[in-house]
């Protein structure tokens, strides 16, 4: 029996997997209630079938491969697959669709165990999903596969270069496959990696809370003014919590520090042995080990999701930008905000971002049609803001982002601007970059993770491990 997963109950389990150092780069958005100003679905979403929401047989499936086209007006049924729990906003893009294409049939298929690698496997075989719900670590298997449909003849074909540009750029640029520029798919909703602050804390040190633009120094002064400890020497709080420790979110204090995990140049070599990729991870080795006054995972406990800071166990926490739904719905008893990361020695500004998106199976029989699917979910306004309302997720397109934030203050009414408006000055700043991908990325991390985890989760290595760990990965890119 398989799993289904909305997109709250996937937000949970990579806070669980995080925490344990196998997290890697599937990251989501958070889940919560509707917002009222923005729950309409569109008026004909009573009007899609009922079949829309449910998961088809093994005799549906294989009909969905054989049919036909719907060159003609053709009968036919493709398959959609997605995150559960929104079968309104669904089986509204259904009934958008059949306006256009009245005899089509689209069986849902939710999410659930084994995403990518299940997919893959019915790839393979010829009975896949046509419209496909993927992340960084699932787009770039499929593509390297040879799984997706170049979208790029279609964009061409059909957006405007104004709908090209309301796209923010580190994501249509990082959908496109490093290794022939195929176009993986359209941008789904955006995940980005900031900091939660808890300014009550900050006005008991007497600190001024950090603004976009506050620099390494600044953010390792806090820390330490941050962390209390009683009487007898225990540490009560910690100065944060950074919840940046697997290859993915650490690319941006690579980036942060002036290093990076992959050469830009050549995604066959690994630069993990530079100085400045090395000094990243000494910088928070020192302070998780040595200082502490960043909370190591074996201090943090059975505490998940957003729990470290809204039970005040530390007073910073680097989390995604999705994780807002759940300390807007479980408001802490503080006061509390956001920023975005800080500046290090490179003085340039640094964000990390994925690459959420729906994409489509290269073996579907019918891509026009699931084409003009994934134009109604990614293009049109109603439905991003239906899926933006839906989880508190920030849509894919910089002009929505102003009736994303009006769409949170009409929901919570306590939301400020210090918790809603860094991450859209983020998102709009141009420092976001996408996780970089080695040729042989998978197989790369199995090298990568375990050093990862004795430098910062451990602390049973240095830094200097690395170069061992670079010449790995090195050589395992580069053979034939």
């Amino acid at each position: 029996m398989s799993t289904r997963f909305s997109r709250r109950h996937f937000l949970s389990a990579i806070a669980l997997l995080a925490g344990s150092g196998a997290a890697g780069a599937a990251l989501s958005a958070c889940g919560a209630t509707p917002a009222p100003a923005a729950t309409q679905a569109p008026a004909a979403a009573t009007q899609a079938p009922a079949a829309a929401t449910e998961a088809p047989t093994a005799a549906q499936a294989t009909e969905a491969t054989a049919a036909p086209a719907a060159a003609g007006g053709g009968a036919v049924t493709i398959r959609w697959l997605d995150w559960s729990d929104q079968d309104d906003i669904i089986n509204a893009a259904i009934a958008k669709l059949k306006e256009k294409h009245p005899n089509v049939t689209v069986n849902f298929e939710p999410i659930g165990d084994q995403w990518g690698d299940k997919q893959l496997t019915q790839m393979v075989s010829g009975n896949a999903p046509d419209l496909l719900t993927g992340n960084d670590q699932t787009s770039y298997i499929w593509a390297e596969k040879n799984q997706l449909l170049d979208l790029n003849p279609l964009v061409d074909r059909d957006l405007t270069s104004d709908q090209i540009a309301d796209f923010f750029e580190y994501q249509w640029n990082g959908l496109l496959y490093p290794g022939n520029k195929q176009r993986m798919g359209l941008p789904y909703y955006t995940w980005i990696y900031q900091y939660y602050i808890n300014l009550d804390a900050f006005a008991e040190a007497g600190l001024t809370p950090p603004k976009a633009g506050w620099k390494l120094d600044d953010y390792d002064l806090d820390l330490t003014k941050l962390t209390k400890k009683d009487d007898s020497g225990k540490v009560t709080r910690w100065g944060g919590m950074d919840n940046s420790y697997d290859p993915f979110r650490f690319e941006m204090w690579l980036r942060i520090f002036g290093g990076n995990m992959v050469d830009p140049n050549d995604w066959t070599k690994c630069v993990l042995n530079t100085k400045e990729a090395k000094d990243a991870f000494e910088w928070h080795r020192v302070r998780l080990f040595e200082k502490n006054t960043l909370i190591q995972q074996t201090q943090v406990g059975q505490l998940t999701n957003m729990d470290p800071i809204a039970t005040e166990k530390v007073a910073i926490m680097g989390e995604g930008n999705g994780n807002e739904g759940l300390m807007l719905d479980n408001p802490p008893k503080f006061k509390w905000g956001c920023v975005a990361p800080p500046i290090g020695p490179t003085g340039k500004a640094q964000g990390i971002g994925t690459i959420d998106n729906w994409g489509i199976w290269k073996g579907t029989k019918a891509p026009d049609v699931v084409w003009d699917l994934l134009k109604i979910v990614a293009i049109q306004d109603d439905f991003q803001l239906a899926f933006a309302a839906k989880w508190v997720a920030t849509p894919n397109r910089k002009s929505l982002l102003p009736k994303f934030a009006a769409a949170v203050k009409a929901k919570y009414k306590d939301a400020t601007d210090d918790q809603i408006q860094p991450q859209l000055d983020l998102l709009t700043s141009g420092a976001v970059q996408i996780g970089t991908q080695f040729k042989k990325h998978k197989a790369s991390l199995e090298i990568i993770n375990p050093a990862m985890e004795q430098i910062l989760r451990t602390g049973t290595a240095k830094p200097d491990i690395l170069d061992s760990v670079a010449d790995q990965v090195t050589k395992l890119n580069q053979e034939a």
